[in-house]
């Protein structure tokens, strides 16, 4: 429908035809907002498509940025992990390193696991933004900008964080120092008294679980006393010795026999996703 002298000379009725007044209706104009809807969520990712519009529910962004606190805090329970790994007096595992990277100001030795730090940092930050997220689905009425204004600043920053969270977690991963040797010795360091369980579930087997476990439990705590190895506690002790012999009892304090079913369970793992 033209609106000035110029447009009615130009135009004419083009605007005035039925064609165009079908255009121009409610329910026209509400389906090609539905498409763009539809076409956006395409484009930007496997979004999908509300079902109903975002002022009024806040379910599905609360639940993306619970996404990302829930990956970041995955991460984070393993870089924790490094970390704790990482001591000196464990030293099982390490974040990589290159030669020009400092771990100290002060003391040129060390080799801090700063890789792990950021990603543990970024991870509590994350997971700070999922519970201001939830907050933002209790609101008033159907358009309380009091409760979703806070998601500009906090949606995008879920999503930095997160994305150079998984970018120095890739990298830890890829190069992660594994040290074999030093996870044996710790094994090793209670000279066998890690593995009493199964040294006392095969004595079981001879005079019942009661019985083992108080005899398993007595020689273990004179082991602990006396740094006496464990395996030579168990061949000393005739309720031992007279039910299981030395083979027997190497073959229960290999720890590499004692793995369960952690070998499979991590193969179905990585097989499933």
């Amino acid at each position: 429908m033209p609106s000035t002298m110029i447009d009615s000379k130009i135009f004419r009725d083009w605007f005035g035809s039925q064609e165009m007044r079908e255009i121009f209706t409610d329910e026209y104009r509400l389906q090609r907002w539905l498409d763009v809807e539809a076409a956006l969520a395409r484009v930007q990712g496997r979004l999908g498509k509300p079902e109903i519009t975002w002022h009024a529910a806040r379910d599905r962004i609360a639940e993306f940025v619970s996404l990302l606190a829930s990956t970041c805090a995955t991460m984070g329970k393993i870089a924790k992990e490094v970390i704790n790994l990482q001591k000196t007096e464990v030293v099982e595992l390490a974040e990589p390193f290159v030669l020009g990277k400092v771990g100290s100001s002060t003391m040129p030795q060390k080799r801090n696991p700063h890789l792990c730090e950021v990603v543990l940092a970024i991870s509590k930050m994350v997971r700070y933004h999922a519970a201001l997220a939830l907050e933002g689905m209790v609101q008033e009425h159907e358009r309380d900008m009091a409760a979703w204004m806070a998601e500009w600043e906090m949606v995008p920053q879920a999503c930095i964080l997160t994305s150079g969270l998984l970018q120095h977690s890739k990298a830890i991963l890829q190069n992660l120092w594994v040290n074999e040797k030093k996870m044996r010795s710790n094994l090793d360091m209670l000279q066998g008294l890690i593995l009493s369980e199964p040294v006392m579930f095969a004595l079981a087997e001879k005079v019942g679980h009661h019985a083992a476990h108080r005899i398993i439990y007595e020689i273990a705590m004179k082991a602990h006393e006396s740094g006496e190895a464990f395996k030579e506690a168990l061949l000393a002790d005739e309720r031992v010795a007279s039910h299981l012999g030395p083979e027997k009892i190497d073959q229960l304090l290999d720890p590499e026999k004692y793995t369960g079913l952690s070998l499979e369970l991590v193969d179905r793992l990585i097989e499933k996703n």
